[in-house]
């Protein structure tokens, strides 16, 4: 196995040695993280990055770190509600003396899910399953919005309509009959002639009538 050499830096008081351990040689570490547009949620939620098991600072864009040059581990997961973390990945880079080691971490679709981490571009782990499991329930909740609009629509129409024409003929007669009962009933009674007297109708109806003779006298007759 090749081993890279650090570059040549003579050794004077001005220039003191190198030292691994501080992160010096000019070798970075950058990590671009990412989650999808349809796990808005993940938003709500700041990433955590590793490097040598060292915590370091992050958030959802591009974060990047000088570190010594040579192999380093790089570890980011998703601190969660339920499990305590999602979408865990890992992955082993070799940073070199004046260079950027680029990597770019995305958060998978689903919960129980892997991330993707490793040089870019990644791909969201599990995004197609994602996307069939969102036109589904897209399909589902339009179908049952259509289903609620039609069982509350026609249906009603239709039923006030077969409860109109189921009684409509004996409604509508006894609507008539009533109408015609109390336009009878409401009616003044006529006024019948009886020697230059006029008496109501249900006067002479009620068995004996009355006549006015023209002296102020009365005369009783038979009943009609």
């Amino acid at each position: 196995m090749a081993i890279l050499a650090p570059p040549y830096r003579p050794f004077s008081p001005g220039f003191p040695p190198l030292d691994p351990a501080r992160g010096e040689g000019g070798a970075t570490i950058a990590v671009t993280m990412r989650y999808a547009p349809l796990a808005f949620v993940l938003g709500l939620f700041t990433p955590v990055l590793e490097i040598d098991g060292k915590d370091v600072p992050a958030g959802w864009s591009r974060v990047t770190t000088p570190v010594a040059f040579g192999e380093h581990h790089v570890h980011v997961h998703i601190p969660y509600l339920l499990p305590s973390r999602i979408g865990a990945a890992e992955t082993t880079v070799v940073a070199l003396p004046g260079r950027t080691a680029e990597l770019e971490y995305r958060a998978p679709m689903l919960a129980f899910l892997r991330g993707a981490l490793g040089p870019p571009p990644q791909k969201y782990p599990g995004l197609v399953l994602a996307v069939v499991l969102f036109v589904v329930a897209v399909v589902l909740a339009v179908c049952g919005c259509l289903g609620i609009f039609t069982s509350g629509g026609p249906e009603s129409t239709v039923g006030a309509v077969e409860r109109f024409t189921s009684g409509g003929p004996d409604s509508t007669v006894g609507a008539v009959g009533s109408v015609r009962a109390s336009s009878v009933s409401a009616a003044p009674p006529p006024l019948l002639s009886a020697g230059g007297a006029l008496l109501p109708a249900g006067v002479a109806g009620s068995g004996r009538w009355q006549i006015w003779g023209g002296d102020g006298g009365t005369r009783t007759s038979g009943g009609c």
